[in-house]
């Protein structure tokens, strides 16, 4: 790992670390997997393993994470001002969104995942959606996981 991106990595785990050392004195949210359900998922994701695996919700940070076949969802686990930092890495390309929170980013992860950073209110989430390449790329998933995260979005407000 060259220089940069090491100092790169060490300010932002200082940042997530600084953001959940500080006391907060709001309703703890809804778990990730309850905020939209497995049926309400489903239609945005193409995995075949979907309907063969469960759910898997673990508490992380001030929030909490959800696994469905097909996309990874954080809520709450990624300070807003870490996700700040992140898109303004060199090198970063974060393309904005509108219509998604009040603010939101999505990214082609190496061409393993689409990726969406999103803010809604105090709250913070991030959807990390497969591409099953080489059936699909990026440009395929971006819409599937734009529409997902619409959805979340909404049911945040």
């Amino acid at each position: 790992m060259n220089r940069i991106a090491l100092m790169t990595t060490i300010a932002g785990l200082v940042a997530l670390l600084a953001a959940k050392a500080i006391p907060t004195h709001a309703a703890p949210a809804p778990g990730a997997c309850a905020v939209m359900t497995k049926a309400e998922v489903k239609p945005f994701i193409t995995n075949i393993m979907f309907d063969r695996l469960p759910a898997e919700e673990q508490k992380e940070g001030g929030g909490s994470t959800c696994n469905y076949a097909g996309v990874y969802i954080q809520l709450d686990v990624i300070a807003l001002a870490s996700l700040d930092n992140m898109r303004r890495q060199p090198g970063q390309t974060f393309e904005a969104v509108p219509g998604i929170g009040d603010a939101a980013y999505v990214r082609d992860n190496r061409g393993n995942f689409a990726e969406l950073f999103a803010k809604v209110g105090q709250q913070s989430f991030t959807l990390q959606m497969d591409i099953n390449a080489p059936q699909e790329n990026f440009a395929q998933v971006r819409p599937r996981l734009i529409g997902l995260g619409k959805a979340f979005a909404a049911k945040l407000r």
